[in-house]
């Protein structure tokens, strides 16, 4: 199963169980997909990087289309 985070401008985290829609969000917003193995002080690391896509821990960003 897979997680959505929405990662707002002002530095909110927003977690959502299915995709979020890019239109119902401010702009400047990020959307990432994360799988649900991963523990969370990896996703603690992840957003202390600033949020860069890592296969290894299959985080990837979600463009609007």
């Amino acid at each position: 199963m897979k997680t959505y985070i929405v990662v707002y401008e002002d530095g909110v985290i927003m977690p959502y169980r299915s995709i979020p829609s890019h239109e119902h969000h401010q702009e400047g917003s990020r959307f990432f997909e994360v799988d649900d193995l991963i523990p969370l002080y990896k996703l603690q690391d992840w957003i202390a990087k600033g949020f860069p896509e890592n296969p290894d821990w299959k985080i990837k960003e979600i463009t609007k289309k």
